[in-house]
Formats: structure tokens, sequence, C-alpha cells
């Protein structure tokens, strides 16, 4: 899978963690780009990976924790 990672990066940026507990969901548009990213990114060779994470903010892991939990069932 193929994935744009820096639009995926750029639309995840939008997520405010803050917006998340305060209303206790996530943007509809934020499962998918997720889901997408960490699909890509497994199926990625390790210079595609070294790249992303090369361009992903630090805030990148609080929606990453927010899929863990979500995936584990204690969301």
């Amino acid at each position: 899978m193929t994935l744009d990672w820096s639009g995926t990066l750029d639309q995840l940026k939008q997520v405010r963690i803050f917006d998340y507990f305060k209303k206790r969901s996530m943007p509809d548009f934020v499962e998918p780009l997720v889901a997408g990213l960490v699909s890509s990114f497994d199926s990625s060779s390790e210079l595609q990976r070294r790249q992303l994470l090369s361009i992903a903010s630090p805030e990148l892991s609080l929606v990453l924790g927010w899929y863990a939990r979500k995936l584990a069932g204690r969301e």
C-alpha cells in the first residue's frame, strides 16, 4: 500500500487531543488515516520508514496512542 505520508500527516496535524478529551471522540477522518498510515508503514522499506519518521511530528504520538487504545478496546 502506498500512501501520501506528508498529506496524511498534514491532515492529522488538525487533530487537537484536548478536543478529543472534551468531546470523547475523534473526528471521523482520523481513524481511516491512521489505519492507512500504520498499514503503509508496516509494508514499507526501512528507508521509507526512516523518511516517515523524519517528517512526523511528536504530536503524532498522541494520535497513535489513541488509535492503539481504540484497537485494544480501552477507548
